[in-house]
Order: C-alpha cells, then sequence, then structure tokens
C-alpha cells in the first residue's frame, strides 16, 4: 500500500486502514476502489489548511517559513541540504508573521489569540532550539535550521517557500517504500 499512496507520514496515517482495505479490495473485484480513496485522500489533504484554519502549530509553521524565506540567501540554496545555515528569529518576529500570514488567508484565530506568549509556547513544544541569552537576560530567540523547516513543514503538509527548497530537492514528498500489507485472510469467490 505505501508503494502506492502518494501521501507520506503523519499525512498518510489516518488513511492507512482505509486505504489498505481499499487496495485488497481493489484486487479482489471492486474496480477503481483504491483509485477513488486515493484521490479522497490526496483531495482532504490539500483542503486540509482550509479546514484546520485555527491551528496555532500550523500557522507558526507558515510563520517560520516566511520569516526564514525573507532571510535566506537564493543565491547559496545548495547549503540548505546541510544543517550548517540556520536562521536566528525573535518570538516577536514570528508572531508578526503569524499575525499576517492570519489575516491574509482569514485564519479563525484571531489576532487577540496570536501573541508572544503562545507563540513562543508552540515554538517550544515544537522543540525549536533556543541559542543562549547573555546573562539570561534580553528577548527570546529561537535557532532555526532547514531541517526543522522541513520536518515541520513536512508533518502539516506545507510547501516551502522556493527560496528555502535546496536544488536537487522536489517541490513535494516523495513515496517511500515502509513495507508491505501482509495476508489479512482468505477470500472465495461470491463472498461478497
Amino acid at each position: 500500500m505505501n508503494d502506492h499512496a502518494t501521501l507520506t507520514g503523519r499525512n498518510l496515517e489516518p488513511w492507512r486502514a482505509s486505504l489498505a482495505v481499499a487496495l485488497w479490495l481493489d484486487e479482489h473485484g471492486v474496480p477503481g476502489l483504491w483509485q477513488r480513496m486515493e484521490s479522497l485522500s490526496v483531495a482532504y489533504q490539500s483542503e486540509r489548511p482550509d479546514l484546520e484554519a485555527g491551528d496555532l502549530t500550523a500557522l507558526v509553521v507558515l510563520a517560520l517559513a516566511a520569516a526564514c524565506a525573507g532571510l535566506a540567501d537564493p543565491s547559496n540554496r545548495a547549503n540548505l541540504l546541510e544543517d550548517t545555515v540556520h536562521w536566528i528569529l525573535e518570538t516577536s518576529e514570528v508572531t508578526a508573521a503569524a499575525k499576517k500570514i492570519a489575516a491574509e488567508t482569514e485564519s479563525t484565530l484571531s489576532p487577540d489569540q496570536i501573541d508572544t506568549r503562545r507563540v513562543g509556547m508552540v515554538l517550544n513544544k515544537m522543540r525549536i532550539k533556543k541559542p543562549p541569552r547573555p546573562g539570561g537576560k534580553g528577548r527570546r530567540k529561537w535557532e532555526v535550521s532547514p531541517s526543522d523547516l522541513q520536518r515541520w513543514s513536512l508533518a502539516y503538509g506545507i510547501t516551502l517557500p522556493e527560496q528555502l527548497r535546496a536544488r536537487d530537492e522536489p517541490s513535494s514528498p516523495q513515496v517511500g517504500t515502509v513495507g508491505e500489507v501482509g495476508p489479512v485472510g482468505t477470500w472465495e469467490e461470491g463472498e461478497l
């Protein structure tokens, strides 16, 4: 089933059982079921950001990508393959980007719900690195790496801006092989 599915990772998980059954039925007398279910899963995932417009974590991932894209050096995209490149962002910068994106996308989150405290908690929950602050004072900053952006954008089905993609990196995730669906049981003609 994993060889056939377009979705990967977290996006595939809720669909895995349904798609496995659809593939099995497709192979055993219900033609076209796999393709219909596969199309439905991909269509749902493409609409998911609209359906989950109130998800602060997804909004923060979009804000991180937007803020880092503004700082990225487009002439040096080959270095994005390595984790030596990173961006240092203040919580207030990420919050401002999140508020801007929320306004542009008509998010169900109100501007009052998007504040530096909440955004900081989300960044902490995402385990984004915090560089040390001199004397423990000053504004909280976050060290964002290309792998952080890649991991979180993949988890939330978000396409990274062009400036943040390495030259050889595909614009959408590639399907890999995780394993095979084993036999479930026997089926005799006429049992359906």
